[in-house]
């Protein structure tokens, strides 16, 4: 059973993984900064843990490895698989005993375990070399600029050949993502044909 991450659900997922010394990078950095606080926690089939945090607000994305090993974060745009789902190994996920949804609601993110996500991703972003289309990516739009901003990202896509299909499902999650309010389905669609059109001309040299 899989539990949506970020906004919508209003909840983010600190995913704790030991089989890459997650638990371990926890422990450092509580050694450094103070114990997360108490929350809503499970523990999956994997023999890892699931710990469940109130959504900070604004956009906070998923990210792997940012905090260190073993350390992932669910966000906006992601999710998690809950109980009582059956991992492969036949152990079934389960919700902490003294930290059951019934019993207890999802803490705060510290803001040390934020400021920490901000500035590993902001070194991240700094290592490469990105387009001058990469803070409206990045950004997102608004009304009023959602279609022109579709049709430029649209466009940048299918000029450097990335493969239609892709460019496709990487245009439909910047839209529910990171366009406010998103275009609807209909009137993306007919954006990204026209613009498909128009490199189509550009190859046959029309």
């Amino acid at each position: 059973m899989g539990l949506v991450t970020g906004r919508p659900s209003g909840i983010v997922v600190l995913d704790i993984d030991p089989r890459h010394d997650g638990h371990l990078t926890l422990g450092e950095l509580e050694s450094r900064f103070g114990e997360l606080p108490a929350t809503i926690e499970a523990r999956t089939g994997g023999g890892g843990r699931h710990l469940v945090f109130k959504h900070p607000g604004g956009r906070l994305p998923n990210s792997a490895g940012l905090l260190g090993p073993g350390l992932d974060v669910r966000g906006d745009g992601g999710y998690i698989v809950a109980p009582p789902s059956i991992h492969v190994s036949g152990r079934s996920y389960e919700w902490d005993a003294e930290r059951h949804p019934a019993r207890v609601v999802p803490a705060s993110l510290p803001q040390w375990l934020l400021d920490k996500l901000a500035q590993s991703r902001k070194r991240v972003v700094e290592s490469f070399c990105y387009s001058p289309l990469s803070s409206l990516a990045m950004d997102g739009a608004r009304e009023g600029q959602r279609n022109v901003s579709l049709t430029r990202l649209a466009g940048h896509l299918l000029r450097h050949r990335v493969d239609p299909q892709i460019s496709l499902g990487l245009l439909r999650s910047w839209n529910q993502m990171s366009c406010h309010p998103p275009l609807l389905e209909d009137e993306m669609l007919r954006t990204i044909e026209s613009i498909a059109g128009v490199e189509r001309r550009r190859r046959r040299g029309c």
